[in-house]
C-alpha cells in the first residue's frame, strides 16, 4: 500500500472521528440571577477588605464561587450537571438559598428571593 494511501485514509479516519470527541466534551450550564438583598449592603461587603460579596454553588463534585455585583447580578459558567446549592451571603441571609441543576449548553435564571426555590 502506497504512503499517499495510507496517510488518506488516517486522515480520513480523524475526521470521522473528530465530531464524537467534540461531542463528547460537552460544557457546563450557566445558572445566573439576581440576588434580592439591598444594594447599600452588597456595595458595603464588595468594599470591605475581605470582599464578602460572595454567591457559592456546592454540588457533590464542585465549589464555586462568584462575586455579586452592586445591583444584585451574579452569573456561574461552566457548571457540572450536578444538583447545585446556590448560597448567597450565608452568615447575614441564611435564606437566600436555593437548589438548581445546570443544564450543559443552557443559561438558567434563579433569582434570589428569600424564598426556597428548587430548579
Amino acid at each position: 500500500m502506497k504512503l499517499s494511501t495510507i496517510v488518506a485514509m488516517t486522515f480520513g479516519a480523524a475526521l470521522i472521528a473528530a465530531p464524537l470527541y467534540a461531542g463528547a466534551a460537552q460544557e457546563g450550564g450557566t445558572v445566573c440571577g439576581r440576588v434580592n438583598a439591598p444594594s447599600s449592603y452588597i456595595f458595603q461587603l464588595q468594599q470591605a477588605p475581605t470582599h464578602d460579596n460572595i454567591i457559592t454553588a456546592r454540588s457533590e463534585s464542585e465549589f464555586v464561587q462568584a462575586h455579586v455585583n452592586v445591583d444584585g447580578t451574579y452569573c456561574f459558567d461552566n457548571l457540572h450537571n450536578d444538583v447545585h446549592t446556590i448560597t448567597a451571603f450565608e452568615d447575614a441571609f441564611p435564606t437566600l438559598r436555593a437548589t438548581v441543576t445546570p443544564i450543559p449548553g443552557q443559561t438558567l435564571t434563579l433569582d434570589l428571593t428569600g424564598l426556597t426555590v428548587d430548579l
